[in-house]
């Protein structure tokens, strides 16, 4: 569940051409799924389906400053700092490119921002496509990757009048972390072990944000898919849950796989073999007209930039950001400077 992990002014936790766009998103009453971009030459860490996944064969930077004269756009974050890290990055590079850029950080959650995005408050935000998928198109869990993509696709044509544009390389899932004390006492390595912690889990407490309660994505689906119908749950805000978890107000926290305390060697993820939580690559959401009006070097920048993500480069800057203090904005400069934009 993409809610937050992190948020400005407080201390941070560990916390993808243009032509196959068509192809993308088929007509909204054909009843088939939509065809997946052209596929290209894809680096070794890419690990989604190459044919929707943004790669630097496949998605160059354009030259010079295509967006001079282009209408103004406003992109969107949701609240934690990930996102607003891939909110300057879209953003810097776009307007590199001579796009007249507003970027709107911290609008909300996916259910908020995609109600900003509905009533044209935004035209672009970064989403991790498992939460339209299962939140919005209201899609079974698991699945595979491309599957993923495509029902999210087809939502957002059908639906919100976008498109989807590449994926990135690598994908912030969400994850159930348990300090490594407890992981050891209990063996527990996936999910379901958590039943080891009293019938159905009622000796567990979950510290996630509210909207968890209620999703599948969260106890609804560990209680329908792994029996785990007894588990407390503790409503804590974006930058809560590892507290909470260190605090010892509950025994699991829902994190994000790309979370920096999950390189402390203090906490223990656990395998989630039902794919529950899904897939979760990033993609640019644009409003189809806003493609139309920026012209394809738009869809083009914000594809070169999705090709850079990928795991290794993400944590590395998540690091930065959510350890170290540093400013997202800063960040995200330093990083498209030394990948070549100019």
């Amino acid at each position: 569940m993409r809610c937050g992990s992190g948020s400005r002014g407080v201390r941070r936790y560990a916390a993808r051409l243009v032509v196959a766009l068509a192809l993308v998103v088929l007509a909204a009453g054909c009843g088939t799924s939509p065809a997946p971009p052209a596929s290209g030459a894809v680096r070794a860490d890419v690990v989604g389906p190459p044919q929707i996944t943004a790669n630097a064969a496949t998605a160059p930077l354009p030259a010079g400053t295509p967006g001079v004269g282009k209408p103004a756009v406003v992109i969107g974050t949701k609240d934690f700092s990930e996102q607003f890290l891939l909110g300057d990055l879209y953003a810097q590079a776009l307007r590199a490119k001579g796009f007249t850029v507003t970027l709107d950080q911290n609008v909300g959650d996916s259910e908020i921002i995609d109600s900003a995005f509905a009533s044209n408050q935004i035209q672009m935000y970064p989403e991790y496509l498992g939460e339209i998928a299962s939140g919005l198109a209201l899609a079974p869990a698991g699945g595979t990757a491309l599957a993923t993509y495509q029902q999210a696709a087809q939502f957002e044509q059908a639906q919100r009048a976008a498109t989807i544009l590449l994926q990135t390389p690598y994908q912030n899932t969400d994850v159930l972390v348990v300090r490594r004390d407890l992981a050891d006492r209990y063996g527990l390595r996936s999910v379901p072990d958590l039943a080891k912690i009293g019938p159905g889990g009622s000796g567990v407490r979950v510290a996630a944000q509210p909207p968890f309660r209620t999703r599948q994505n969260g106890l609804v689906g560990m209680a329908q898919v792994y029996g785990l119908s007894n588990v407390q749950f503790l409503a804590v805000g974006p930058d809560e849950t590892y507290g909470a978890l260190e605090a010892g107000q509950a025994q699991v926290a829902d994190g994000f796989s790309t979370d920096a305390q999950l390189t402390s060697g203090d906490f223990v993820e656990l395998d989630d073999p039902q794919n529950i939580f899904g897939f979760q690559y990033v993609a640019p959401v644009v409003k189809q007209a806003t493609i139309a009006a920026q012209g394809p070097e738009f869809a083009q920048t914000c594809n070169w930039v999705s090709s850079l993500l990928t795991v290794s480069e993400i944590r590395a800057m998540n690091q930065q950001v959510q350890l170290g203090g540093a400013d997202e904005a800063t960040v995200a400069t330093q990083f498209l400077t030394r990948h070549g934009l100019r």
